[in-house]
């Protein structure tokens, strides 16, 4: 199934790839990229990429819609601050190119802030709570829109960030929650100190999507599109729900367990003390 408007083959125009995708004018829009590959084509083309104008045709598309795209900072330590304005985001190039944009707004979120530009950007602004992958986090609030997901050149083992929310909702027995400590700035240069909950893989624990994608795959949930040797995908938020808990349900959780990493990280806790 094609996750295209048109039955002709896409040319090599990562800008123009907004206009021709399946996303109606009121959609809720979140995209991870990768955009090194794109970038690498464009130079052996002699070909300027430009970012302004691929953000320009997604709000032509989105017309009464949102788009979201992730401003994590999930780099950063116990005790470190977060500063809304000047703390730049570890998500690709396409987060950089918003980062300096005045158009969108970013969440007040130490790890996983996002930037959101739209009808429903005061909503996402004020979805917030103590565990970051929460029933009242961003990720609930993309489960509650049925959000579309957009993947640009990268794998759901990298990017679906959404997936931790499932788990965490679902309870899954490999995750913990973990107390982390943060300073934030907020646009005022206010600084606060908050606590977060941040419920994460249990030591040893490797995440691995592998059975997820193939099924995603094979069912046609997830859409795939070729574009310049690169991969486009399409997913929306209730049947990976759907997908996701059905395997949490048959016991196909979503990880393998490495005994050297559970080593590793239990002979630093020894080292440190």
């Amino acid at each position: 199934m094609s996750i295209l408007n048109t039955s002709n083959k896409l040319a090599c125009s990562f800008e123009q790839l907004p206009l021709y995708l399946k996303i109606k004018k009121d959609d809720f829009v979140f995209i991870s990229s990768d955009l090194k590959n794109i970038a690498l084509n464009y130079k052996k083309e002699n070909r300027k990429l430009d970012i302004d104008l691929f953000i320009s045709n997604f709000q032509l598309v989105l017309s009464e819609g949102t788009l979201v795209i992730p401003a994590y900072t999930d780099n950063l330590k116990d005790g470190e601050t977060f500063d809304i304005k000047n703390s730049k985001p570890t998500t690709g190039a396409l987060s950089n190119k918003v980062f300096k944009r005045k158009d969108f707004k970013r969440t007040f979120e130490p790890l996983h802030s996002v930037f959101v530009w739209g009808k429903d950007s005061d909503e996402v602004l004020n979805h917030t709570e103590k565990s970051t992958f929460g029933i009242n986090s961003i990720y609930s609030l993309l489960f509650k829109k049925n959000a579309i997901f957009l993947f640009i050149d990268v794998h759901i083992v990298n990017s679906f960030t959404f997936i931790h929310f499932i788990e965490e909702k679902n309870k899954v027995p490999y995750r913990k929650y973990f107390k982390r400590n943060f300073f934030l700035i907020d646009e005022k240069g206010i600084k606060y100190s908050k606590e977060i909950l941040f419920h994460t893989r249990k030591p040893g624990v490797i995440t691995n999507f592998d059975e997820l994608n193939k099924k995603m795959l094979e069912t046609n949930i997830m859409e795939r599109q070729s574009m310049c040797n690169i991969n486009i995908d399409l997913i929306n938020a209730f049947e990976t729900v759907e997908l996701v808990e059905q395997l949490l349900k048959n016991k196909k959780y979503l990880y393998h367990f490495s005994f050297i990493d559970f080593f590793k990280i239990w002979i630093k806790k020894m080292i440190k003390k």
